[in-house]
């Protein structure tokens, strides 16, 4: 008589995950999440894991790369592992993103020196070039020109400036909080009798 005798592997593997695994943004504003980053040694007790992969569950995650809209956040993060005998195990982790690459002003607006007052007014109408920058994620430009107390959004500060001299302080952020400055001098002169 003759018996075959099948064992089949029927047992999950061990699936086990970091978390607050931290990833840094590249230059382009991205960066691929791999099953690696977040696998803490999973196993299985009978065979080999034969394949891993992950999914987020924050939909704005797309095919595995995060980017500037997640820096900042902890996404959770699930693991899944496969064994030889096609049995699954999971685990949840978690990622969180940030961004390393300070901004580079790449262009301050010229000082304005010496300049003379409106006909009739204590003051002058000044034009401005843009202030520039660039960054691997998008920028808020800011500007004050009264020593910080006030932020105005722009990157243009062409205006009315009194008689006197005034600075103009440039602040350019990214979504990580990194930060680039100058500064540009304004001199408007009363050269009316």
């Amino acid at each position: 008589c003759t018996s075959t005798v099948t064992v089949t592997e029927t047992g999950l593997p061990i699936a086990n995950c970091f978390n607050d695994v931290h990833v840094a943004l590249d230059q382009n504003g991205e960066a691929l999440v791999t099953a690696a980053q977040i696998d803490d040694n999973s196993f299985d007790y009978c065979c080999e894991i034969a394949n891993t992969w992950i999914e987020f569950t924050d939909p704005t995650v797309v095919n595995n790369y995060v980017n500037c809209s997640h820096v900042g956040m902890t996404l959770e993060v699930t693991l899944y592992v496969e064994d030889c005998g096609g049995n699954i195990g999971w685990c949840t982790g978690s990622v969180f993103v940030e961004d390393n690459y300070a901004p580079i002003i790449t262009h301050c607006p010229a000082d304005q020196m010496a300049v003379e007052n409106d006909f009739g007014f204590c003051g002058a109408q000044i034009t401005l070039e843009a202030l520039e920058a660039e960054d691997n994620c998008p920028l808020v430009y800011e500007y004050s020109t009264d020593g910080g107390a006030t932020w105005t959004t722009g990157n243009n500060a062409s205006g009315y400036y009194e008689v006197g001299v005034t600075t103009i302080m440039w602040v350019v952020t990214d979504p990580q909080g990194n930060t680039d400055t100058c500064e540009t001098t304004i001199e408007v002169l009363d050269l009316e009798d």
